[in-house]
This record gives structure tokens, sequence and C-alpha cells, in this order.
């Protein structure tokens, strides 16, 4: 070829290649949004992304000058090979994110998409014999279109306001689609470019529109757990003869435990620590709901088993698919103890000779059985011993390796004199930082 004939190529496919690049480009940056952001990574974005960047490619490889700068047989299997694979990211799309409606014609669309490449590509190579079975791929093209332009006009399940756009786009590209099979060739990629755009441009809407939301979100986590933690007792109650410590560690930014003290004077005092099942903010209304209820107990302040049994009665039936866990003591300053249990993980002892002992509780939990059960439990401390309650976050702290943290660590820990405060520590270090579960300690120690 003449200098001036491979510039005329390179000229004649200049705009196709531009557009395939800039697909390709669009592809990538698609892909990062979708694995990097938690919002929209989701199937039909991922489509979206694979759809425009194979197409891209493709554009790239059907360019007149590419034979020129790619010498080899093996070019003509390539562009072979994208008929056929680019039509899946297509008909997925069409499957992920429109109505589903027509849920079973666009799966079977897709699938017949696959079994052909599948079958089409080895085949072709096997013959040597590109583009053999091409008219098959253009077969499913031709189906998919008025699919396609019915899911279109159907909508999809997802916020109508967002997808209107991709629905304008889709149907200029459908257009463009057409003129390319019975009008003029070469626009067709001008109408996927509309295409990907109005798609990119829905994808911004939905951005700005979630990080506002995001940010009101987060506003009002924070303001949770503010009221959370001021319901939590900043400090311990003083009370003659007994040092008493606290942890919590919400592992969100609000959380299920909760304790709180009733104090009945000097001498005497109790102490409710409790686990609301689930996570976030409806466990943490129930806990913020424990604060009143127990509030209100103080004419049983002396008897743990009663205690529960009105928390039980005041929260049975108001409780969607919930339930609390809770261990109570009642403590005197001569270190004498009543202690008693609704499911929760049982209280231990820890003697001052370093032996650690567990309290023998049983009782049901709290607001899921229409019958309760709870007894007291008398304890005896001497100077040095300790009464430790706890919640199952302590216990049941994974590992990164998935292995729990478990209480033979935890009997260990007490054991050896480790405070509250460093046994917490070697919990969230144990879970490399990221706590699973909320953790919550209340130990009194008798002087």
């Amino acid at each position: 070829m003449t200098p001036e004939q491979v510039i005329a190529v390179f000229r004649s496919g200049a705009a196709s290649a531009a557009i395939g690049v800039a697909l390709i480009t669009i592809a990538l940056a698609l892909l990062a949004f979708a694995l990097v952001g938690r919002v929209f990574a989701n199937a039909a974005l991922l489509a979206a992304a694979s759809f425009a960047g194979l197409y891209g490619v493709r554009l790239v490889v059907n360019a007149p000058f590419t034979p020129l700068l790619v010498h080899g047989g093996w070019l003509q299997y390539v562009s072979s090979a994208l008929e056929y694979i680019v039509p899946i990211p297509a008909t997925l799309l069409v499957q992920f994110a429109f109505t589903r409606r027509l849920k079973r014609v666009n799966q079977a669309l897709a699938l017949l998409a696959i079994a052909i490449a599948v079958f089409a590509i080895p085949f072709e190579i096997a013959t040597h014999r590109p583009f053999a079975l091409k008219p098959l791929i253009d077969t499913v093209v031709v189906l998919f279109m008025p699919v396609f332009l019915l899911n279109l006009i159907l909508g999809t399940d997802d916020n109508a306001t967002d997808w209107r756009v991709v629905r304008w786009g889709s149907a200029v590209f459908v257009l463009f689609v057409l003129n390319e099979h019975f009008g003029y060739r070469g626009t067709e990629a001008i109408g996927f470019v509309i295409f990907v755009g109005s798609f990119i441009l829905m994808l911004m809407r939905r951005a700005v529109r979630s990080q506002v939301r995001l940010g009101s979100v987060e506003s009002e986590l924070a303001t949770a757990r503010k009221i959370q933690m001021s319901i939590i007792p900043r400090t311990p109650p003083r009370v003659n003869g007994i040092d008493i410590a606290t942890v919590y560690t919400p592992a969100a930014e609000v959380a299920g435990d909760f304790y709180d003290f009733l104090v009945v004077d000097d001498d005497h005092f109790g102490v409710l620590v409790a686990d609301v099942s689930g996570h976030g903010v409806p466990a943490a209304l129930v806990a913020s709901m424990l604060k009143i209820a127990l509030a209100t107990q103080s004419s049983v302040a002396t008897s743990p088993a009663a205690l529960l049994a009105n928390l039980h009665a005041l929260f049975r039936g108001k409780l969607e698919r919930q339930h609390i866990t809770a261990a109570y003591a009642y403590l005197s300053s001569d270190g004498s103890a009543v202690v008693a249990s609704a499911g929760h993980p049982p209280p231990l002892i820890r003697r001052a000779s370093g032996a650690v002992e567990e309290v023998p509780t049983q009782g049901s939990v709290l607001a899921r059985f229409a019958a309760f059960e709870a007894a007291d439990v008398p304890v005896k401390l001497a100077s040095g011993d300790s009464l430790v309650i706890y919640t199952d976050g302590v216990t049941e702290a994974l590992s990164p390796a998935g292995e729990m943290w478990g209480e033979e660590r935890l009997r260990e820990a007490l054991s050896s004199g480790a405070d509250v405060d460093a046994i917490a520590r070697s919990v969230e270090r144990w879970s490399g930082g990221q706590l699973s579960d909320d953790v919550t300690f209340v130990r009194a120690n008798v002087k």
C-alpha cells in the first residue's frame, strides 16, 4: 500500500477506534466504580461495564487499520469470537436491569447467547473457519431487539425516574442498530455511545442522591450513638466496700448491649447487663427501652429473679423477632450477693486466689416465650473476690481466621489478674480491630 492509502485507511477507522478506546476507558471506570463503591456494586452495573468494554474492544479490533498494526491470521478469530461474546453481557444487562415480568424470556436469551458462544468459538477455531456460525448469533440479535424494546416499554422494578433516561438512551441505540442492519453502516457505535452515556447519567444522579442520603443516615447514626451513650452510666456508683469497673464497646455506631445500676443505698446495689438480639438501630432502640424499664423496678431490686420476670412481662409481645438475654445481680458491701440469669452467659467469680468459678444460673430469655423461668442463686464473695458479668460478644469474638476467643481465654485472663479494660483490648486485638459483636463487662470487686 502507498503512504496515501495507509493514511486513508487510518482516517477511515479513526472515528470508530476512538469511540472504542473511549468505551474501554468508560468500562474500566464503571468496573472500578462497581467493585469499590458499595452502593452500585450490582449485577446490572457489572453487565453494563462488560458490555461497553467488549463493544469497545470489538470496535478497535474491527477498525480498518488494525490488520496493518497486528499481523497474523489469529486476528480474524478474535474478531469472530467478539461477535459471539459481545451479545452475552447485553442480554445479561437486560435480565438484571429491567422488568422481572419478562424474567424467563430474558434468561432464555442470555442462556442462548452463552450456549452459542461456547459452541461456536471452539468450532471455528477447530475448523479454521472464522465467522462460519455468525448467522446463529445474528439470529439472537434479531430476537433480542423486540425483547429489549418490550423490556423498555414495561419498565423496570427499580426507580422509574432513574431509569427513564436509560430507556430513552436504549431506544436510540436500538434505532441505530436497526439502521446498521437495514440502512447506513458505521452508525451503530454512535448509538451505543448514547446508550452508555444515558446509563452513566443515571448512575451520576443516583450517586448524588445516595451520597445525600448516606450523609443523612450517618448524621442520624451519630446522633443515635450520642443518645445511647448518654443512657449508659458514665461512672459506676460508689458503694461501700466494693469497687466497680465497666467496659462498654459497641461493634457499630449503635449497640444492642446495655448495662445499668439500681442503687438502693450506700451498702447495696443491683446491676443489670443485657444483650438485645440483632444489631444496629432496632437493637439499640430496645436497649434504650431497657433503661426506662429498669428504672421502674426499684421495688424488686433485691430479688433478681422477680426483677427479670417483671422485665419479661413488660417486653413480652412488644418485640418483633427479637429477644433479650440478661443477668442481674444484687450485691451488698459485706460480699453477699444474689444472681439470676435470663438466657445470658453465666456470670463468673474470680476468687482472690486466682481461681475462676461459674455461677450456676439458669433461665429463659426475655420477651420470646409466653412462660418465663429464672431462679435466684445466692453467692458469697470474700475480700479480693470479684463478680464478673459480661455479654457473649466477649467469648464469641471471632479472629480473622474465624476462631472464637472463647470462655477458656476469658477464664485465663481473669485468673491472671487482668482487669476488664485489658481483657477488652485483648478481645479487640483478637478480632483484628473489628469486633463482630458488642463487648460489655461489669466487674464488682469486694475490697
